[in-house]
């Protein structure tokens, strides 16, 4: 099997936990390319044992979509927690969903988990290309993109792509700065974004 794609809808797991799609995954070890969409990823688990077998046993997989990623914390830290666990990965494509407003009480714990990451021992060597959509001037994207770039050893294009026009001239320039300013591993990476 060299594709699979995993689209489950949302359920009561509290009444049936029979998915466990850690183990699912460990046991397809033959995977190019993965594509989970949304309630998905919920339901992957930050189990580390699980994780460590899954680095393991999926070294073939080199594409990762993660498609419709909402803005809650479960998703984003299993999105996290299956990238960097993932040794041969060459291509990430993201697709959020992100519709959260500043008074969300998601927030403060999606930016502190963000903000307390230590990747410092996540070596993306073989990550050629990411590309994210549907940024609408969050702080996690801005997280995401520092973490994957400060992580990507042979990362050679990274492009952003805005789900609403940026039509204030002021915030253009502040996200051009602010994605210039961001370390990168790999010193042949380009990066792009656009509205």
């Amino acid at each position: 099997m060299e594709l699979l794609i995993l689209v489950l809808p949302e359920a009561d797991f509290t009444m049936s936990k029979s998915v466990n799609l850690s183990k699912l995954l460990s046991n397809c070890p033959r995977i190019h390319s993965l594509l989970l969409h949304d309630f998905t990823v919920e339901i992957l688990g930050p189990d580390r044992s699980m994780l460590k077998t899954l680095t393991t046993k999926m070294v073939n997989l080199k594409t990762l979509n993660l498609y419709h990623v909402l803005y809650k914390l479960c998703q984003i830290v299993n999105s996290l927690c299956l990238i960097r666990h993932l040794p041969n990965l060459q291509e990430l494509q993201v697709y959020l969903n992100f519709q959260a407003k500043s008074s969300d009480p998601e927030n403060p714990k999606i930016e502190h988990h963000l903000e307390a990451l230590d990747w410092k021992d996540v070596l993306l060597d073989q990550l050629l290309t990411v590309e994210i959509q549907g940024i609408v001037g969050f702080r996690c994207v801005h997280h995401l993109t520092k973490i994957l770039l400060a992580s990507s050893l042979s990362l050679r294009e990274m492009s952003l792509y805005c789900s609403t026009t940026v039509s204030d001239p002021n915030e253009k320039l502040r996200i051009t700065r602010e994605l210039l300013q961001l370390p990168k591993k790999s010193l042949g990476a380009q990066l792009h974004w656009f509205d």
